[in-house]
């Protein structure tokens, strides 16, 4: 967008109401462990998990590509078409 793209394409994982930060299950703490700490041996990422950091991120993400696709269509009358 910064290098004047016209178009911009996001694909979601999540629609628009959904809880993605929600508390994590005893089955994804012990995948990420089991994964990133004794197999991948990458304690800085089990961390990242374990501390959900990865959904924050998404979640600030969403608030962000919402707050853009406003103002886009604000100033410059786009349609954006959402699909579910």
């Amino acid at each position: 967008v910064r290098e004047g793209a016209t178009h911009v394409l996001v694909l979601r994982t999540r629609p628009d109401g959904v809880n993605v930060v929600r508390r994590q299950s005893i089955f994804e703490r012990l995948i990420a462990w089991r994964f990133f700490e004794r197999k991948m041996r990458m304690p800085h990422m089990y961390k990242h998990m374990r501390d959900q950091q990865h959904r924050q991120r998404y979640a600030e993400d969403i608030l962000l590509l919402n707050e853009a696709a406003k103002q886009s269509q604000a100033d410059s009358g786009i349609h954006i078409r959402w699909r579910s």
